[in-house]
């Protein structure tokens, strides 16, 4: 029953979930990529890596590919997005092509 209320109304116990914030949700992602990166022997650079690399493909996947909107999202300047996906080796692709 953890993460749940209680409440009482006109004598019957009723019990809600809590909507989890967003950190939350997050943080338990980042719990079990930590522990994903421990069973692997990752270290600290590698697992900062991987993080990165799937930060930025989640952002570009979001927003269509599109580097300026992903830059907003991931709170970046859009030449370090740049910079990133190119070390990164991650690929901009759109989703959907402009119709002609």
């Amino acid at each position: 029953m953890a993460g749940n209320t209680v409440e009482k109304q006109q004598g019957i116990t009723m019990i809600k979930p809590v909507k989890k914030t967003m950190r939350e949700k997050v943080d338990g992602h980042i719990i079990a990529l930590i522990e994903t990166a421990r069973l692997a022997y990752m270290g600290l650079f590698e697992f900062r890596d991987v993080m990165f690399k799937h930060m930025i493909e989640a952002a570009l996947r979001k927003n269509n590919g599109l580097i300026a909107h992903a830059a907003r999202d991931l709170k970046m300047d859009r030449g370090t997005l740049t910079r990133w996906v190119d070390v990164m080796g991650c690929q901009p692709v759109r989703v959907r092509e402009r119709e002609q």
